[in-house]
């Protein structure tokens, strides 16, 4: 052993007594690294996909998972085997990436996550409180749908079939992942839309208070073409005075770092 390592040894015999060792008061639980509890099975979607983790992760890390594990046990105690797992109706992909975020045993990373399973995360993460994942979701979704979004603007010039339903379901799911902060920019882009059979091609659709914001939008869009000097309908599309104009009609607030109507036209490149 080196002279260091000796060192080291010979403090710590000399630190630790009997006293200290058979405190009268017993020993106590270190707050951050001590962790509860054993393993935990669960069962995630309709064709169940079990997941057998650390309670403590789930503890942690979600304030409904705690609530849930700190409920007295019942006799037959979900989760302890294969056979009696915690049934959840949650996807179990969109599970898998949130544990990640947690789990000291698996590394992650997703560098190009698809739109769907990103709109799972964040549903999921929401429901569980799991605030981690739930950040990076939005993080993701910021990428292609915020405001300032070279994406997002490419999205206007270029609208698709599969733009338009991504657009209807970030809508929905942002209304129950009080993430409303998505909502305007994704209106704004179907009001360019004009394919309506685009926007009845997939499951979601939206609810008659955003099929009312939408149809608002879209008259003041076609209001504001007709009034502009006819740019290329892409830049119109892309301008800070468009994108609040319309916004404001549907009922929103401007959006920050966007011209309020009535400034000159900004062309975005």
């Amino acid at each position: 052993m080196s002279s260091t390592g000796t060192h080291l040894v010979d403090n710590a015999s000399t630190m630790s007594t009997p006293a200290q060792i058979n405190s009268p008061e017993g020993p106590v639980r270190d707050s951050e690294f001590y962790f509860e509890g054993g393993l935990v099975v669960l069962a995630l979607g309709p064709r169940p996909t079990l997941f057998r983790i650390l309670r403590s992760i789930l503890k942690t890390n979600s304030k409904i998972f705690r609530d849930m594990f700190d409920l007295p046990p019942a006799d037959n105690m979900e989760g302890g085997t294969d056979e009696n797992p915690i049934h959840l109706p949650d996807d179990p992909a969109a599970f898998a990436v949130i544990l990640r975020h947690f789990h000291p045993a698996t590394s992650y990373s997703y560098p190009m996550p698809e739109f769907d399973l990103v709109l799972e995360v964040l549903r999921v993460a929401t429901k569980y409180e799991f605030e981690r994942a739930r950040n990076w979701a939005r993080r993701q979704l910021r990428h292609t749908w915020g405001r300032s979004s070279p994406k997002r603007l490419g999205f206007l010039s270029a609208p698709t079939r599969e733009l338009t339903q991504n657009a209807i379901k970030l809508t929905e799911v942002a209304r129950v992942t009080r993430s409303g902060d998505f909502i305007p920019l994704a209106l704004y882009f179907l009001c360019a839309v004009d394919d309506m059979d685009w926007m009845i091609a997939g499951d979601t659709t939206l609810s008659q208070a955003d099929t009312s914001m939408l149809w608002k939008g879209s008259r003041c869009l076609l209001r504001a073409w007709g009034r502009a000097e006819r740019p290329e309908w892409s830049v119109f599309l892309r301008s800070d005075e468009t994108t609040n104009e319309v916004l404001l009609s549907m009922g929103f607030k401007p959006q920050a770092g966007l011209a309020p109507p009535g400034k000159a036209l900004d062309v975005i490149p």
